[in-house]
């Protein structure tokens, strides 16, 4: 581990990912995402299947996300019927999908997650960004942000924090399965 300087958020530059940007030393401590990063970002990319930014300090990855469009089915079930029927209320919605972002990766290096290490949490600094960029000044119709987020506590009390809702009502005890989640878009936006 190399000897971390604070950082402030406004020395953090925001760069959608690509093959100039050395990734090589991007680690989260969790494989699946460096290697996703690593190995399978770009070509997504090239295959038109989502777009991946990084968060750079001094040249060095230390975030990021891809996104990617998504849609919420509204007649099947993983939803809860509960929240089926609160989204249908709050609108008046006669389709059977809502259009959505999916965040499809998000990871924070293990350096800069501590935040003694920088002065905004950044998986904070990317969801507030996402909503913003959605909500607040669309360029298309988008209702809902969606993650899969990973079966563990501290994953999903995160997404939580910042205003997701678990769309099953159920626990899954498998590790490996993700908890589809959203965020309703317009509850940003004053009427």
């Amino acid at each position: 581990m190399s000897m971390i300087v604070p950082i402030k958020s406004s020395e953090i530059v925001l760069r959608q990912l690509d093959d100039k940007i050395d990734v090589s030393t991007f680690d989260c401590g969790v494989d699946d995402l460096n290697g996703y990063l690593k190995e399978n970002a770009l070509n997504d990319y090239k295959n038109k299947m989502s777009v991946t930014y990084v968060l750079l300090h001094a040249q060095r990855v230390i975030a990021y996300y891809s996104i990617l469009t998504d849609r919420v089915d509204t007649k099947v079930d993983p939803i809860k019927r509960s929240l089926r029927d609160r989204l249908k209320r709050k609108i008046d919605y006669q389709y059977t999908s809502m259009p959505a972002m999916k965040i499809g990766r998000l990871a924070v290096d293990k350096d800069y997650q501590n935040a003694n290490n920088c002065d905004i949490h950044l998986g904070e600094l990317i969801i507030s960004g996402l909503k913003y960029q959605y909500a607040v000044n669309p360029t298309f119709g988008c209702r809902l942000l969606t993650v899969d987020a990973m079966n563990c506590d501290q994953t999903l009390r995160f997404y939580e924090k910042n205003g997701f809702i678990r769309m099953i009502a159920e626990k899954i005890e498998d590790k490996e399965a993700t908890i589809p989640m959203f965020f309703d878009l317009a509850s940003m936006v004053k009427k």
